[in-house]
C-alpha cells in the first residue's frame, strides 16, 4: 500500500501473527486487512513445498491444520502484492 502524503510505501502483511507456536498441529495467521488475494506455501526443513494455497477471500484470519505432518520445523511463506514473509513454525505432539 503506498501513501502518497508520506511517500512511504507500508507492508501489507508485516503484522501478521501465528499462534500459537509451537503448535500440536492448529495454526491461526492473523492478517491486517488483507483485501488482496495472497498465497501460502508450507515447506519442511528439507526444502520440500507440503502445501501451497491461493486465497481469494478478505479473512484476516486463516486457519492452517498442520496435525497430519510430523512434529519438527516448518517454514510458512506468505506472499502478496510483491511482498514475502516467513515464519518458523515448530510442531510438536
Amino acid at each position: 500500500i503506498y501513501d502518497s502524503q508520506t511517500d512511504v510505501e507500508e507492508s501489507t502483511i508485516i503484522e501478521s501473527v501465528v499462534s500459537p507456536n509451537p503448535t500440536n498441529g492448529l495454526v491461526n495467521l492473523q492478517l491486517p486487512n488483507m483485501s488482496e488475494p495472497f498465497s501460502y506455501s508450507i515447506i519442511d526443513m528439507c526444502g520440500s513445498k507440503l502445501e501451497q494455497k491461493v486465497i481469494n477471500n478478505s479473512s484476516n484470519v486463516l486457519h492452517l491444520d498442520l496435525s497430519s505432518y510430523p512434529k519438527g520445523v516448518y517454514f510458512l511463506i506468505i506472499e502478496c502484492c510483491n511482498e514475502m514473509r516467513t515464519y518458523k513454525i515448530i510442531r510438536e505432539e
